[in-house]
């Protein structure tokens, strides 16, 4: 079995027959909520005015390509809850100087 590290690929190769379901599932729970949350950040002024879709992928995106590479360093609890701050000022503050 070949896994992608995306999920929308591998569900259908983990879940099988229940993949659309699990797909569901994931979007009504985390996906939606998500979107909400980045509308009424923009909409009070805590987050940039775009596309809130996208920036909650975008977001998204980030969080999980993060929590790989913590995964990937195999690091002690201490090392990891340091990183997480620093994944979590790069995701809120962005990269620029």
């Amino acid at each position: 079995m070949r896994l992608y590290m995306n999920l929308q690929m591998d569900v259908p190769h983990v879940f099988g027959a229940e993949a659309k379901a699990v797909m569901d599932d994931f979007i009504v729970n985390i996906q939606k909520p998500l979107h909400r949350t980045m509308e009424e950040g923009i909409a009070g002024g805590a987050l940039m005015a775009t596309d809130p879709v996208l920036l909650a992928q975008t977001f998204w995106g980030g969080i999980t390509g993060a929590m790989f590479e913590l995964a990937r360093r195999r690091l002690t609890e201490a090392d990891a809850l340091a990183l997480i701050d620093d994944v979590m000022a790069i995701l809120l503050r962005g990269i620029k100087r």
